[in-house]
């Protein structure tokens, strides 16, 4: 412990001494402060919370990443381009500890960087004290995927550096690598691929970084990072080792030894996907679903359907996306799909057809053959259950909420409600709404 602690110590005063550092962190911290500026302004109080949009936009993961990199591939690449890395494995110091000392290193630096652009909301917040766009525990939920990226990326970056002798080279990879986890659900559906083929897999900017930034912690991606992070430290040891005295039969031993850290990583991962837990670790509530309706679904014969339809980037959308996900493991009877209808043609025009839509984003919630309608649109511009909305903290995604949850209790109960009424003893007529004498108001 006391050689790791020197020779991470020994990074990170170097580190603090180049005016390359200090200008590192003022351009990304210019770049995250203006995209998180343009965001607050066009969609803060419109469905996304200011907290959620630290971590939501697709600016301040490319500017991290590029910066993440270009820290990453200095913490060995320097070594090799002063020619200390020679030194540095002839001293009494374990290719463990060099590597675990460099880790922490670079994730301390890394994160310095990183903390001043995530504290943005609490800035805004000092600044204008009514401000409710805030949610502690939704950040601490980006804050954990950004230690963990950082960690990610630290290590590519360790073990790029090894890969390559140039240091250019050396962060192109990492930068590239580092895309592919982040926004690799997006790519795709820029090639033609959908919105579904971008939640299902480990990695993707419309599960994984929404899910985090929405206050919802997935199992299956901690999975997936932690055991990234074991894996490429293990491959870091053993490729300084091979470094070190270079064997003639290091290079299979050290294939073979990648190949089961490999296999080892990926069951894992398959464990994980088999047996995922979700929660939901925001102020807006651990427990989705209200106890009469899960007692109803108790009873539901056939699964329950809700369907997002609806293009990407619209922040309505985005809102209604917010919302339904966190109802997507409440229930095993419950099935929820987002469908882009952008990219999703085929699907769009399925449900087009079976539903006969006549808007263009709507969420349709659907049990056998009863289903509902209910447009987006008429969220935009809330006029009621003000009280509501200010403790949900999210206008568009309560009144939403409170639509899609009275909406399954109508589909899933098979039987209509009946509502009786007397009349002839001078009561107020049901088909009635004027003011004093019908029912013009009717409490919920």
């Amino acid at each position: 412990m006391n050689a790791i602690r020197i020779l991470c110590r020994r990074d990170i005063r170097s580190w603090l001494s180049l005016p390359t550092f200090y200008l590192m962190g003022t351009l990304f911290l210019g770049v995250t402060g203006l995209s998180f500026w343009g965001f607050a302004v066009t969609m803060g109080g419109r469905g996304l919370l200011t907290t959620e949009i630290t971590f939501h936009g697709m600016v301040f993961w490319m500017a991290f990443l590029a910066m993440a990199s270009a820290v990453a591939v200095k913490l060995l690449g320097d070594e090799q381009e002063r020619g200390t890395m020679e030194v540095l494995l002839t001293s009494p110091v374990s290719e463990v500890q060099v590597v675990v000392a460099k880790f922490l290193a670079g994730l301390f630096l890394i994160l310095a960087l990183a903390v001043p652009a995530v504290l943005y909301p609490w800035m805004l917040k000092a600044l204008y004290p009514d401000w409710n766009g805030t949610d502690f525990r939704m950040w601490l939920a980006g804050c954990l995927l950004l230690g963990m990226l950082a960690g990610l990326m630290t290590l590519t970056g360790m073990f790029w550096s090894q890969m390559f002798r140039r240091q250019t080279a050396a962060s192109v990879a990492t930068f590239l690598t580092g895309t592919m986890i982040v926004f690799r659900g997006s790519l795709r559906s820029w090639i033609g691929g959908g919105e579904a083929d971008a939640s299902t897999g480990f990695v993707a900017v419309a599960s994984h970084v929404a899910s985090f930034s929405s206050g919802f912690v997935d199992s299956r991606f901690l999975v997936f990072y932690l055991s990234g992070i074991a894996a490429l430290l293990f491959l870091n040891i053993r490729l300084l080792q091979w470094a070190r005295y270079r064997r003639s039969s290091g290079g299979l031993n050290m294939a073979v030894s990648f190949l089961l850290v490999f296999i080892l990583a990926g069951f894992v991962n398959y464990l994980s996907v088999l047996h995922p837990v979700r929660m939901d670790v925001s102020s807006l509530g651990n427990s989705p679903l209200p106890t009469a309706l899960l007692k109803t679904l108790e009873r539901a014969k056939s699964p329950v359907r809700v369907i997002l339809l609806a293009p990407s980037g619209n922040s309505t959308a985005t809102a209604a996306r917010r919302v339904i996900e966190k109802y997507r493991f409440a229930h095993p009877l419950l099935q929820i799909e987002i469908v882009d209808q952008s990219t999703e043609l085929s699907r769009t025009r399925e449900l087009v057809d079976r539903y006969q839509l006549r808007e263009s984003t709507v969420l349709i919630v659907s049990c056998g053959n009863r289903y509902k309608i209910l447009p987006l649109r008429t969220i935009e511009h809330p006029s009621i259950r003000g009280d509501v909305l200010e403790q949900r903290r999210s206008t568009q995604g309560a009144l939403l909420e409170t639509e899609m949850i009275l909406a399954l209790r109508s589909v899933v109960q098979e039987k209509a409600p009946v509502v009786y009424s007397l009349t002839g003893h001078d009561e107020r007529s049901p088909s009635d709404f004027t003011d004093y004498k019908g029912y013009s108001e009717i409490p919920e």
